[in-house]
Parts: C-alpha cells; structure tokens; sequence
C-alpha cells in the first residue's frame, strides 16, 4: 500500500491536488462508495487526485471500540484502493486534532498540509472541536479560499439513511445479516487463524475449524448458525459457521467454528477469510447431543440446498 499514509496529523503532508473525501468509512458501505464515485469522477474530469482522508483507531465520539469495527485498517484501505483511490492519508486522533477549531481545521489540515482543491463530504461529517463543525460551515470556510466542497445526499435503505451504525446493529442485536450486507454491498467477512479447538465437533461427526479472529476490535456477529463461503488456500468452500459458547455442553467460552462442507484436509495454522452470506438459526440449548447432531444436519442440508449460486 504505497499510497496509504498513516501517522500524525502535524506531519501531514501532500504536493499533489487533491479531491478529498473525509469521513471514518467504517465498513466502506453503499454509502461511501457513491462518495468514492463522484471522487474519481470530479477527479478525472479537473486533472485532481482522488484521495481519502480518513482516521486510524477510534474517536473519542464513538462506541465502535467496544462493539467492533466492520473493517480493519487492511481491510478499509484494500477497499478504498479497489475502488480506485489513489491515496489515503490515516492520522492518529491527538489531542491537537480533536481540538482545533472548525475553522483551524480547515485551514491546518485541509489547505495547509492536505493542498485540498475540492471536497466531497457526507451529510452526517463533523469535524473541529467537539464536532461541532459541519458541511455547511466546511462548504462556508472554504469557499471564502475558492475551494469547492461537495455535500452529497444520503442514501436510503429501507427508509433510513445507510450508516455503519446501522450495519452494526443488524450483525449485533437483530441478526438481519441480508440488511446488513445489502447496505455494505458484498458479504460481511471476517479473517483468522484456524487453532486447536476442543474437537467437539467430530465427536459430533462434523469437524469443525477453530477460528481465532486475527483483529480483537473487529466485530463479531450475533451468536447463532450461519451459511457461509470460506476461503482458505485461494480456493472457496460452502460452510456451516456456528458463532457462541456451546450451551447445550455449558461451554461459556465464546468460539467461531466452521464446518467446511467439502474439505477434509488439515488446515491448522492456515489464514481463512469467512464470508457471512445468511443467517440459518440462533443460537440454541439442545437437551442431548442426540438433538444437537439432528439439528446440525438439518441446518448443513439447509446451506447446501441454498448455496447453489453463492461462489
């Protein structure tokens, strides 16, 4: 990623003109991406570089910490790059940042160290001390230095604005994976490492890959049984990926488990990515193993039944 910059904002500095778009661009979704078009397209059309300035780690302002990130620092910066970006500059949330003035802000970080000459914005970008800027006040201070700022419209998903909040509640607390990935615009995925696990599962005749998730601030979605693509090798495969603590066995250790439905090779230590296409069940206390295993066969023959069209 030779084009990504990450660091201290008081050490910012680019040489090339810029069309910024400015945002956190957790989850890079539907969104963000109509931001990431009119970027590349103003771009082309006034000889400007389509960059992204964007923060690394959380803002004082938001809960993301504690209910995870919908992408990594790789994985936000993979997609915007995809997408076609050319740069992304990533500075650290300091105490000088956070306390500058609407106005200082604009002018240390978006004229004088950025060479800003247009920017796109979202509806919902504050920026300055306590948030307490603006699109209209950034489009009113940059005018007055000829620069033109972009306030695009928000775009709406079952009536409601599309935000990575929103997202996160659909994987956290109602389990509306569809939603959540139709405002995303591909599948939410996860990457890790396969362990050692208890070796439940084939006892229970369905070996099951034991994933520790490779970033501890990415989130993880509502316990249950989920359809999935897994991705290990360079080759896919559909899988039944159980997400929670085992309760019918009063196991309290929360575990992500995949049971690759055509793979029987030995994957330890290997990097998978998970790929959470729907949502099968919730997580459930059975009240023998006998039900357990009747219900895993029920909820494998209902993932291959349904995958027909997912790789």
């Amino acid at each position: 990623m030779s084009n990504l910059w990450v660091g201290d904002p008081k050490d910012l500095k680019s040489t090339e003109n810029g069309c910024f778009i400015l945002g956190y661009f957790d989850g890079v979704h539907i969104a963000h991406k109509e931001l990431i078009n009119k970027a590349l397209q103003t771009s082309e059309e006034k000889k400007l570089v389509p960059s992204v300035f964007t923060f690394n780690g959380p803002l004082y302002t938001k809960s993301i910490p504690t209910r995870g990130y919908l992408t990594t620092r790789k994985e936000k910066c993979e997609l915007l790059f995809e997408m076609g970006i050319q740069r992304v500059f990533m500075v650290e949330f300091t105490d000088w940042l956070k306390n500058l003035s609407p106005e200082d802000f604009a002018s240390e970080i978006l004229i004088k160290r950025l060479n800003a000459k247009k920017v796109i914005v979202g509806p919902g970008f504050r920026f300055g001390v306590g948030g307490s800027g603006n699109p209209d006040i950034l489009e009113k201070i940059l005018s007055e230095h000829e620069i033109p700022v972009m306030i695009m419209p928000s775009q709406v998903f079952g009536d409601k604005p599309i935000s990575s909040t929103r997202i996160r509640d659909c994987l956290l607390n109602s389990g509306d994976l569809e939603s959540a990935n139709r405002m995303l615009g591909r599948n939410y995925s996860l990457t890790g490492t396969v362990i050692c696990g208890a070796g439940v599962g084939k006892t229970l005749g369905y070996p099951t890959a034991n994933i520790s998730i490779l970033s501890k601030h990415k989130l993880i979605p509502v316990n249950g049984v989920y359809g999935c693509i897994v991705k290990v090798r360079g080759s896919k495969y559909i899988s039944a990926v159980s997400i929670g603590n085992r309760p019918t066995f009063d196991d309290d250790h929360r575990s992500i488990e995949a049971h690759l439905l055509d793979y029987s090779d030995d994957c330890y230590n290997e990097e998978i990515e998970i790929e959470f296409v729907k949502m099968i069940r919730g997580q459930i206390k059975f009240e023998n193993r006998d039900e357990l295993i009747g219900q895993i066969t029920t909820d494998t023959k209902k993932i291959r039944n349904e995958s027909g069209e997912w790789i």
